[in-house]
């Protein structure tokens, strides 16, 4: 891809790229190399999502190897994957503070590593030697201490970093705090949930472990959502199981409007449900919804049906006096338009659930003291990265909408979970296995994803992002009571 030209060339360099191969970096003059040429390959074969993963949305290649650029010339910083940590925002070579300790009198070897990191991402740590001691005299006369390197402070890219040297290990239990998250959408009585595929039952329902899974990665709280007043049921059946874990809404969602009218008078039912759940000072009752309107999905029920059953519900929400839950798609003027003569007679405005409209709806919808909540769907063009990154973080809340709405291979948001951590072994819902998650099943425990693509794109660190997202979910729904 260079060549090597030594006159003129800066000490350390490996050169230009050659003529007819385009060259660019992922953050201007230092990042990832990204390449492009007539003559490399264009996709992988049947495999969409490798592709994807491979290149970026202008056709570049992802070379995989973090460069800095001074003129023409290109430095070599190391591997991504291998070689660079990224900490609190910040990407360290290793292979730089490698040159940096190995340049000091008393280090005769010197290995730097990226350590995980729940607050920063990743934090540097280093396993050195000392001139004239071997591994294993080290190991012994150092032992578990953590002890300070003169020189690491100087060195340019690591300011923030802890200034001291593991000795013993490159492998440490992180010391900083565990990521909180709430999620505020989950569908537990979704057929997914119940074993059940497109109208075929192949296995038994494994809530108990989508919540273990969930909070493995610090997944306490989940917010139930409520379609039908039969679901209501089941899901406070699932909230007394669980707990503290678990609360859920009460409403009729948009998709359901038709049949809020056919044979009963649901709209009575409802009423006394929420009365009976208030009265009962049921704790995991927490707001009123998914109720709203959906222009969407008019196959399941029309307009007039959905205004309705919207106007009605509100009328509801008045007497109950709880955060609505609401769901706006494709009809934000309508909706607005609907709403608005209810909100000076609320208390609190409430959550607009897996918004995916444009930049100038949420904006609007801000204004009028809604908070806005995004997940998977929220990330399906650079349009609607867009509108997240313009969220105001005080009206901002995450979800999963599992067992709907993931991440698509195919999404630009891709490129924000380079760091996400593993998610668990999973089994086509075909070959269930107890305990595996569910190929093409989101569940709650993909929460930190979400978060690191918002996080991504307002350029925040992780643990900032989630602790805002946290206390704003917590705050509005009464999670901790």
């Amino acid at each position: 891809m260079v060549t090597l030209e030594p006159s003129g060339m800066p000490d350390g360099f490996v050169g230009k790229h050659v003529p007819g191969i385009e060259v660019k970096l992922f953050d201007g003059d230092e990042g990832e190399v990204l390449v492009r040429s007539n003559q490399m390959f264009s996709k992988h074969l049947y495999d969409d999502p490798a592709t994807c993963m491979a290149h970026d949305k202008d056709g570049y290649f992802r070379t995989g190897d973090i460069s800095q650029r001074q003129r023409d010339y290109y430095w070599i910083k190391g591997l991504a994957s291998l070689h660079i940590t990224k900490s609190g925002g910040y990407k360290i070579s290793a292979l730089d503070v490698e040159r940096e300790l190995l340049g000091l009198p008393y280090i005769s070897e010197a290995m730097v590593v990226g350590i995980t990191d729940l607050e920063l991402g990743q934090h540097a740590a280093a396993l050195e030697l000392p001139i004239g001691q071997s591994g294993k005299e080290q190991k012994k006369s150092v032992g578990p201490e953590i002890f300070p390197t003169p020189g690491w402070e100087t060195h340019p890219q690591v300011p923030f970093c802890q200034k001291s040297i593991m000795a013993t290990t490159v492998v440490e239990k992180s010391r900083t705090k565990k990521l909180r998250f709430a999620d505020v959408a989950v569908t537990y009585t979704a057929d997914e949930f119940q074993g059940i595929y497109r109208s075929k039952k192949y296995h038994e329902p494994d809530f108990g472990a989508v919540l273990d899974r969930a909070q493995n990665v610090g997944c306490s709280k989940i917010l139930l959502t409520t379609m039908t007043l039969k679901g209501a049921h089941e899901n406070l059946e699932i909230c007394k199981k669980y707990p503290g874990v678990c609360h859920m809404t009460l409403g009729v969602h948009p998709y359901h409007a038709s049949e809020f009218y056919q044979e009963r008078d649901q709209v009575t039912e409802l009423r006394d449900l929420g009365k009976e759940l208030i009265a009962a000072n049921e704790k995991a009752f927490v707001a009123f919804g998914e109720i709203g309107l959906d222009y969407d999905n008019l196959q399941r029920a029309d307009k007039e049906s959905q205004q309705r059953a919207f106007r009605d519900q509100l009328e509801l929400a008045v007497e109950f006096q709880l955060p609505l839950f609401l769901h706006a798609r494709a009809a934000c003027d309508d909706f607005i338009s609907t709403i608005s003569p209810y909100l000076p007679k609320l208390k609190t405005p409430g959550l607009v659930h897996s918004f995916a409209g444009t930049k100038e709806e949420m904006l609007r919808l801000v204004e009028l003291g809604f908070h806005i909540s995004v997940n998977g769907v929220s990330f399906q063009t650079e349009e609607l990265l867009d509108m997240v990154k313009h969220i105001p973080l005080t009206h901002l809340q995450i979800e999963t909408d599992a067992p709907w709405c993931e991440i698509s291979p195919k999404s630009p948001a891709m490129r924000y979970l380079g760091d996400a951590y593993p998610l668990p072994p999973s089994k086509k819902h075909g070959k269930f296995v107890e305990g595996q998650m569910v190929k093409g099943r989101n569940e709650p425990c993909t929460i930190e994803r979400v978060a690191r693509v918002v996080a991504g794109v307002k350029e925040m660190r992780l643990d900032e992002l989630t602790e805002i997202a946290w206390k704003n979910s917590i705050e509005m729904f009464k999670l901790d009571s």
